[in-house]
């Protein structure tokens, strides 16, 4: 893993030309800083090795758990005048910072933080945060046999550690998406085979993810291709061993086509190759790959067996711990947001004095018609516009979006913006038509679009936010939404809707994505 060159973009070409047309937006999106600041290429040291991963996240946990005490401690004594020693919870915290290390490094949770989906990470932090408050309580109370210490310090202590260990984890994860962005840190990845299709489908699958650590070399096959625009072409398969130690490969991804006995052989002698050099192999396939299925091997006939994954959305306890979220955080947001609620329908009246609200007709969950409610941001006469445009008609058709929409008025620029006319649609969420967190709300010309996945796809409430809302929004293409909303249905968990949740006012704040 190291630095690439600045003209190196992760796709130069591959055949056939519908894979670059495809995934260019990919290219767009990773586009390589040619300024490279000096902390960048310092800090770059610490992602280079896993030990240096593994010390740094370490001493991130340990910084975490001892501000939340020293904090919880001092302003204890400051704020409601409990005072008591810190000599006192250092035999407790000592016991909590070694269950902790020892829980999170079971988890492979001091492994490269770039192997990790963010969600991974908050569930190991906060379950081994959980768990390691848990084993200190009962160390002193049976090992020690004596309480000595306050609840109140101790509960504060514990948010206070949990919320700084999980800030220092995300803050360096976003580090490290900066140090990708100048084309550092990331892994030299080799691809092998000449299956276009896979490459396709693992190009785009990186896309909906935004995940840029890759800096794809080329490909090894037994030809190259002779169209334009393509991989850089490094050869035939029996390269492999001088491509990983000239190029210092990270990872071998096989995009084997048609495949057979003479192609099985192929393979497993260069899964034995990688084996040689320790780089990991990873194969691209769609029976493999996909999102509704798990792949397992049995204990007693070592034969791999493919499983269909369940969702979690298909899960009771996902269901109604999911439902118990919506309704006491729509209750929360309505409660909190009432001023704003005035300021909005006030402004709304001075502007052109028509209606408030505006009613959606979308389609719901089960493919129920609801209407969701929004504070009215276009001009009363917004059809007849773009019915009079056939211009605009045509690329509204496209998306359903508009760039520069003349429909809307000058405070719906602002409410877009800051996405303050989406606030009504918590009444939705409280009703039961929305969620917080779901798949997109579409129109019922929209389903079309969305082809064999329609069925899964109604099978949840759509959401007020969602993968697609913190992933782009409207600088995404439709193509990319409808498979946004399929990983996010395969892949949806109640962690996921949290860094969801947590990342929409980040997204709001700096207006990514808003028309």
């Amino acid at each position: 893993m190291g630095s690439i060159e600045t003209h190196n973009p992760l796709i130069s070409d591959y055949e056939p030309a519908e894979v670059i047309h495809n995934t260019s937006a990919i290219i767009n999106n990773i586009f390589i800083k040619t300024k490279r600041p000096y902390w960048a290429e310092k800090f770059e040291w610490f992602f280079e090795r896993r030990w240096r991963s593994t010390i740094m996240l370490m001493s991130l946990d340990f910084i975490g758990v001892w501000l939340g005490i020293i904090a919880a401690v001092y302003y204890s004594d400051i704020t409601i005048g409990v005072s008591e020693p810190f000599k006192y919870y250092i035999y407790s915290w000592i016991t909590y910072n070694i269950f902790l290390f020892l829980y999170i490094f079971l988890k492979n949770g001091y492994s490269q933080i770039k192997d990790r989906r963010p969600e991974e990470e908050m569930a190991i932090v906060v379950i081994g945060n959980i768990l390691a408050i848990c084993f200190a309580l009962s160390t002193n109370f049976i090992i020690r046999n004596e309480i000595v210490f306050s609840r109140h310090i101790l509960l504060l202590a514990f948010i206070l550690s949990l919320c700084t260990i999980l800030i220092l984890r995300f803050v360096l994860r976003e580090i490290l998406r900066k140090l990708w962005q100048y084309g550092l840190a990331r892994e030299n990845v080799l691809i092998v085979g000449y299956s276009a299709k896979n490459v396709k489908w693992f190009l785009e699958h990186l896309m909906i993810q935004r995940y840029s650590g890759f800096n794809i070399v080329g490909y090894l096959s037994r030809k190259g291709s002779s169209s334009k625009n393509k991989l850089r072409y490094m050869g035939g398969l029996e390269k492999l061993s001088e491509i990983i130690i000239s190029k210092k490969i990270d990872k071998v991804f096989f995009a084997l086509d048609k495949y057979s006995d003479e192609s099985h052989q192929i393979l497993i002698e260069k899964l034995e190759e990688c084996g040689k050099h320790k780089i990991p192999a990873m194969i691209i396939s769609h029976i493999f790959n996909e999102f509704n299925f798990t792949l397992s091997m049995d204990g007693y006939s070592s034969i791999f067996a493919i499983d269909r994954r369940v969702p979690a959305y298909s899960k009771l306890w996902f269901r109604f711990i999911k439902r118990s979220m919506d309704i006491v955080g729509s209750l929360f947001f309505l409660i909190t947001t009432l001023p704003i609620w005035l300021g909005v329908i006030i402004a709304i009246k001075i502007g052109d004095g028509g209606p408030v609200f505006f009613k959606h007709r979308l389609v719901g969950k089960n493919g129920k018609i609801f209407y969701v409610l929004k504070f009215r941001t276009m001009v009363l006469n917004a059809q007849e516009i773009i019915n009079g445009n056939q211009k605009l008609l045509e690329e509204f058709k496209k998306n359903y979006k508009l760039k520069n929409d003349p429909r809307i008025t000058p405070i719906g620029k602002w409410l877009r913006k800051t996405s303050l006319d989406e606030m009504p649609q918590f009444i939705n969420i409280l009703k039961g038509e929305m969620s917080l967190v779901g798949p997109r709300p579409v129109r019922e010309a929209e389903l079309d679009r969305y082809g064999d996945f329609t069925p899964e796809r109604c099978k949840m409430r759509p959401g007020l936010s969602g993968f697609w809302q913190v992933s782009g929004r409207c600088s995404t293409t439709y193509e990319e939404r409808v498979e946004m909303d399929k990983f996010y249905l395969y892949k949806c968990n109640i962690w996921m809707d949290l860094i969801i949740l947590l990342k929409t006012p980040l997204r709001v704040l700096r207006g990514e994505g808003a028309l």
